[in-house]
């Protein structure tokens, strides 16, 4: 049996540290080179420079639901919803 290569995205909120700045630093040194970018990141005031300079160490990213924050308010987002209610704000939110 044989296997194609896959790509593996590492989701932010798996990492044993917080700030999208020591993420980015542990994935470097750890050989990680795709990260999901999800919950589990604060706010970051200098968030396209943080991303860059990971993109110039190699890294790739996927961007998943609640990043770069999540909402002040947590929910569940599901733009597929019945409720109007959820699906607007899953809109929103977007």
């Amino acid at each position: 049996m044989s296997f194609e290569a896959l790509d593996v995205f590492v989701s932010t909120y798996a990492f044993p540290v917080k700030g999208l700045a020591n993420i980015i630093g542990l994935s470097v040194s750890a050989g990680i080179r795709d990260i999901e970018l999800s919950s589990g990141v604060d706010y970051e005031p200098d968030l396209g420079a943080l991303l860059t300079g990971g993109r110039r160490q190699g890294l790739r990213y996927l961007v998943h639901n609640y990043f770069p924050a999540p909402p002040k308010n947590p929910f569940v987002l599901n733009l597929a919803s019945g409720r109007p209610e959820v699906r607007n704000r899953s809109i929103e939110h977007c």
